[in-house]
């Protein structure tokens, strides 16, 4: 699993305790790529971003199943100042941001459920 206070660990964890069953974790490790080698040398299971392990899933180096009973979600914002309003060229990160969104979507595919709050 990933450190504790990574965003992926606090999701699996807050969820665990909400079904009151406490998570087994044999290994700490800091990076997807560690994750992902000890994974693949059958050291350890580990729960990442499916993005992260697409291309070894698509190659057959990894096998990864959906975690759908409860389902893990988190949730990214973009911030900023409201005394400033919105900062030079917002909307063309926003835009940038939309495209690699979409991209992610389309790897996914049936795997993605998108919360889309704000379209413009």
């Amino acid at each position: 699993m990933p450190e504790a206070g990574d965003t992926v660990r606090t999701v699996a964890s807050r969820t665990a305790r909400e079904l009151g069953l406490e998570l087994k974790i044999a290994y700490e490790v800091r990076s997807i790529s560690a994750m992902k080698s000890l994974v693949s040398r059958g050291a350890a299971s580990s729960i990442l971003p499916y993005f992260s392990v697409l291309d070894e899933v698509q190659s057959g180096k990894l096998d990864a199943r959906p975690i759908i009973m409860p389902s893990l979600r988190r949730t990214l914002f973009l911030a900023s100042s409201k005394q400033s309003g919105p900062f030079r060229n917002e909307a063309g990160l926003t835009g940038a941001v939309r495209a690699s969104l979409q991209g992610l979507l389309d790897a996914l595919g049936p795997l993605a459920h998108p919360l889309w709050v704000r379209t413009a």
